[in-house]
């Protein structure tokens, strides 16, 4: 039987970031430091440095009254976000199209991506579309985004129809290199959720309320 693995900062700052992501950690929800080693088993020393992580990545914030909180999303930074994505993913294509010789496909990793609309298989076609800028500043930046958004993807089927049909479709295009196709997909995915902005949100409220 293999020894448990240590409770290090960077698995305290991993498992917290998984829980944010995932939306097990709800909407502006207060993280208590203590509570966290607790869990942990371990001293405080390492769930405080795994936390201001996480606030230099923007997914935790500072209490106005001491401790640390999950960001909270507004409007504006919502749609500032989906904004940001957008771009940064269309850009990937253009540079995608532009260094593609004449009939030669530049093969997106989309392997074990599911043919079923979830979250995390929305995540994966943006994470293989922002390979292909070829630029590791992009790819930091832009999953640091599909990270931050996911709390939001997980209710947005309750507000935004056809999310299953659009994923599909996407991942077609993805699978065809068909870059052009994937630059109409990623603007209308991207407009779509800039205009339900305010509904996502009082969505995601409804459910980190439950």
């Amino acid at each position: 039987m293999s020894p448990p693995r240590p409770i290090t900062q960077d698995r305290i700052y991993r498992e917290i970031k998984a829980k944010i992501v995932s939306g097990e950690f709800g909407v502006a929800e207060k993280l208590e430091a203590p509570s966290l080693a607790r869990l942990f088993g371990t001293s405080v020393t390492p769930v405080r440095e795994a936390l201001f992580r996480l606030v230099g990545e923007e997914f935790v914030r500072t209490a106005p009254n001491g401790g640390f909180q999950i960001q909270p999303l507004t409007r504006a930074s919502l749609k500032e976000m989906y904004s940001l994505t957008q771009a940064l993913l269309l850009m990937s294509l253009s540079r995608a199209s532009r260094d593609r010789l004449p009939a030669q496909a530049t093969p997106l990793r989309t392997v074990g991506v599911e043919e079923t609309e979830t979250p995390e298989s929305i995540g994966a076609i943006f994470r293989s579309v922002f390979l292909l800028a070829g630029n590791r500043h992009i790819v930091e930046i832009g999953s640091r985004l599909i990270d931050r958004l996911a709390p939001v993807r997980h209710v947005e089927a309750n507000v935004i129809g056809g999310t299953d049909a659009e994923q599909a479709m996407m991942l077609r295009l993805s699978q065809n290199s068909d870059f052009g196709g994937l630059r109409r997909a990623v603007y209308a995915y991207h407009r779509r959720r800039i205009v339900g902005a305010a509904q996502l949100l009082t969505e995601l409220a409804m459910q980190s309320l439950d």
